[in-house]
This record gives C-alpha cells, sequence and structure tokens, in this order.
C-alpha cells in the first residue's frame, strides 16, 4: 500500500481526522527507523552490495545510506576473497588504538561507525569489497516520478505494522489512553506476526522444486532395469 493509502487508514482508526497528516507521517517513519529491525531481522531489508567506496587513506569502506548493520563484509584480492571481521569499535580500538602508525596491509577487522566499516590495519590498496547488510525498511519510490504519497514500503509485510503503530502514537498525542492501550497491543501483536510470518518464508525460492525432483528420482528407479535399488 501506499503511504497515502496507509495515512487514511490511520485516520480511519482515529475517526476519520485529517489534521494529524503530518505527524503520521512522522509516526510511520518512526516505526520503520526505530522498531521493526530491533524486534526481527526481516529477509526483506538485506540485500549485497559489491564495489563500495573506500574512504579517505584507505582506512574504510563507505557504507551506504540507511544501514542498519553489516552481517559480512568480504574483501576481493583477484580471484579469492576472504572475510572481514566485524567487531565492536570498542574491541578493536582495544587492540589497535593509533591505526595511522600501524604499517598498511590487507584488512583484517572492522567496525562501523558514521557510515563507514573502520577496518584495522588501514588498507595497502582499494581491493573490490562484497559486503552483505541489512538496511532500515523506509517509504520508497516504485517509479522514479511517483509522489511521496506514492511511496511504499520497502520491505512487505509491515503495512499493518506501521498503521498499528502510527493509531497507538496518535492516540496517545490525544490522551486518549485506554485506546493507546488497544492499539500498542495491536502493534506488538502484528509485529511478532509479520516476524513469524517472515521466518516461515522460504530461503530459496526453487527449494521446493528441488525437493520434488528428488522424489520423484526416488519412486522411479524401478521403472529402469539396471536399477535395482532406491538411490
Amino acid at each position: 500500500m501506499t503511504r497515502e493509502e496507509l495515512r487514511t487508514l490511520v485516520e480511519a482508526n482515529l475517526s476519520n481526522r485529517s489534521d494529524l497528516d503530518d505527524a503520521i507521517d512522522d509516526w510511520m517513519d518512526t516505526c520503520l527507523k526505530e522498531e521493526i529491525l530491533q524486534a526481527h531481522l526481516f529477509s526483506g531489508t538485506i540485500s549485497e552490495v559489491g564495489d563500495a567506496e573506500w574512504g579517505d587513506d584507505n582506512s574504510g569502506i563507505v557504507l551506504p545510506d540507511n544501514v542498519f548493520k553489516v552481517l559480512e563484509a568480504r574483501i576481493i584480492n583477484g580471484s579469492s576473497s576472504y572475510k572481514l571481521y566485524v567487531k565492536t569499535k570498542r574491541w578493536v580500538v582495544a587492540r589497535w588504538p593509533n591505526p595511522e602508525s600501524d604499517p598498511v596491509g590487507k584488512p583484517v577487522y572492522g567496525y562501523v561507525e558514521g557510515g563507514v566499516l573502520v577496518v584495522t590495519p588501514w588498507s595497502d590498496a582499494e581491493y573490490d569489497t562484497k559486503l552483505t547488510i541489512s538496511s532500515y525498511p523506509a517509504f520508497v519510490a516504485v517509479e522514479e516520478e511517483d509522489d511521496e504519497d506514492d511511496y511504499v514500503i520497502s520491505c512487505l509485510g509491515l503495512d499493518t505494522v506501521v498503521v498499528n503503530y502510527a493509531t497507538w502514537k496518535a492516540m496517545l498525542s490525544l490522551e486518549k489512553f485506554q485506546s493507546a492501550t488497544f492499539w500498542q497491543a495491536e502493534f506488538e501483536r502484528s509485529l511478532a506476526k509479520a516476524a513469524r510470518a517472515d521466518k516461515r518464508a522460504p530461503g530459496v525460492e526453487l527449494k521446493m522444486g528441488d525437493g520434488m525432483e528428488e522424489k520423484r528420482l526416488r519412486s522411479d528407479y524401478y521403472l529402469d532395469p539396471f536399477q535395482k535399488e532406491n538411490p
């Protein structure tokens, strides 16, 4: 559903009030930014990014906007690659407090700070990279010329969650505390339901097809006169 359609649903929950449009938009954005990924790492937020840029002095890899978490980072050196170990800043700095004074080399560890995956040691070259990241869900355009009211949520399955959250916050702002308690429960219930549905979603689309093919081969072995047992 579009942002406008979701806003209309929230307004319907508020007896069709239309004086909270801007606030409703803010609450929906806040839900996506602050609540969703704290509860569950939705598969629709995960993507792979290649050829990221290196920062000044090759001290780190510049991350795309809106990154929530770096799940894996790989450094590509010719035909081979290796995993960069992503740690907390405290862990890395405790062991290498002055990386600018250390010899450069192939990066081994890194931590995220200010939109950059800071590496240790600083890199001796601008290696190709492959990042697996989770990004905050957000309202995004379907077509380039879309108006913001036509934007949709980048991760599937969150429409009801966002509507319930915005309704909850609206009820709080209107000091309708009993209704706010109800909508808070609805938000938490819908978020848990969305997380369960995401966990049940197949990780590989063709997995069922592979299983069916395997079942067919196992059941038809007796049709082959040269095959005496189930492989």
